[in-house]
């Protein structure tokens, strides 16, 4: 095939234009190579510069912590009161926050964290969400009381479609700002109500100064979840004082002294496991020559917990009663008595109501076999919880979030494939 154009002046024409094209080309050639480059690095340096996720941001935050109290003395801290920059109001977003930050520098560092239910147990002492940690005298006594070196704490806002961080690390016995930083990532990795302030957590005497109106109306507030307190939970030692009342089963030791009242002393562990020591005294009773009774009990019981509400607490288990009852008859020297023994085994149901680590104690025990006298007991007492570090083993779940103290759940990665630490994927 012959492809030679067969007019002459077409040839003359292409023979013109061929020098001038490669001409073009080698002048052009290289801004369009130089032009193409500079469009990659941008766009590389747009993604660079594009907000991180939210699990990244928990991550550098960490990190950056780790670095900037390297040869500080901090050993522990507690996180604690995170708040919407403007309205210093709580949110769900900032129990979020609080247990992934929590969780992630006690899976990663070597500083000893605050359990969430002793940091919302010493909370409730003072003032709850209320609670202003910015003041020096209520800062140092909230690290006094949880044993934290230091608080992290801050604030965060929303900007457009992303969401703020301002993050503080505060010295608790002064209140020196041992560290900040700043994250920010898309407010799509939340859910649609995180965000929502909720009302009434302001600190006392705050303030908020109002901005000029905006166009749309502010979110609704949502109810704040309640942290619970884990049951079991294996770092809480009580201490119960109370009175019990006995009810004889034994028709003669009935007709004696009939219907008892005493006291008792009750020490606990977790919730399964305690031990009290009772007393009761009877002045006179139903027998010449006697003077009085009087009888002293040791129980051991191991019970388990389950929760029913924010405030109600029941349980149920078995132990055994040592007694040892004691004859005062005035016919003998004082020297000498008349003790035997009365030893039982029982099945205890009670239930607890508390307020923080106070509560009252209503339980009922049966002796189902006894050596000499069974006995129905009643029992109401008040107790204190202690709290010590360490330990968590039971988890408390409030609805919408894995425990206020649980520990679990999913273990999404973010943006580069990193599995982080804890759940950071709901609560």
């Amino acid at each position: 095939m012959n492809l030679k154009p067969k007019h002459p002046a077409t040839r003359g024409l292409l023979r013109a234009a061929l020098p001038a094209g490669l001409a073009a080309l080698l002048l052009l050639g290289p801004a369009c190579l130089q032009a193409a480059r500079h469009a990659a690095d941008a766009d590389s340096a747009s993604q660079a510069s594009s907000p991180s996720s939210y699990g990244a941001c928990v991550i550098d935050v960490v990190n950056s912590i780790i670095s900037g109290l390297s040869g500080s003395g901090i050993q522990s801290l507690a996180v604690a009161q995170f708040r919407e920059k403007d309205s210093r109001e709580r949110s769900v977003f900032c129990l979020r926050l609080e247990k992934d930050l929590s969780d992630a520098i006690r899976t990663d560092t070597s500083f000893k964290v605050a359990k969430s239910s002793r940091v919302y147990t010493e909370l409730q002492g003072m003032q709850g969400d209320s609670t202003d940690l910015d003041k020096p005298a209520t800062l140092e006594r909230f690290g006094q009381d949880l044993n934290a070196d230091a608080l992290l704490t801050g604030t965060y806002a929303s900007q457009g479609s992303q969401v703020l961080l301002h993050v503080r690390l505060l010295r608790c016995y002064d209140g020196k700002l041992l560290w900040e930083g700043r994250e920010s990532f898309p407010a799509s990795y939340l859910g649609p109500n995180e965000l929502n302030p909720i009302a009434g957590t302001q600190p006392q005497g705050y303030v908020q100064v109002v901005g000029p109106p905006t166009p749309t109306p502010p979110p609704a507030p949502v109810k704040m979840p309640p942290v619970l307190r884990p049951v079991p939970d294996f770092s809480c030692v009580s201490l119960e004082l109370g009175e019990r009342r006995f009810f004889p089963r034994n028709s003669t030791f009935e007709n004696v002294i009939g219907v008892v009242n005493g006291a008792y002393l009750e020490a606990g562990w977790a919730g399964i496991l305690d031990a009290q020591i009772d007393y009761w005294y009877v002045h006179s009773v139903n027998l010449s020559n006697i003077n009085s009774l009087y009888g002293v009990g040791i129980t051991l019981e191991a019970t388990y917990p389950l929760r029913l509400g924010r405030w109600l607490v029941a349980y149920g288990g078995l132990g055994t009663r040592l007694e040892s009852i004691n004859v005062v008859d005035n016919n003998l020297p004082s020297q000498y008595g008349v003790s035997f023994g009365n030893d039982s085994f029982l099945g205890t149901l009670g239930l607890k109501v508390h307020q923080g680590p106070w509560g009252l104690d209503l339980h009922y025990s049966n002796d189902f076999f006894a050596s000499d006298n069974a006995n129905n007991m009643v029992s109401l007492g008040a107790y204190y919880d202690f709290i010590f570090g360490g330990g968590g083993g039971g988890t408390a779940q409030p609805a919408g979030r894995a425990d206020g103290d649980s520990d679990g759940g999913g273990e999404p990665a973010d943006l580069e494939g990193r599995s982080l630490p804890g759940s950071l994927g709901g609560f």
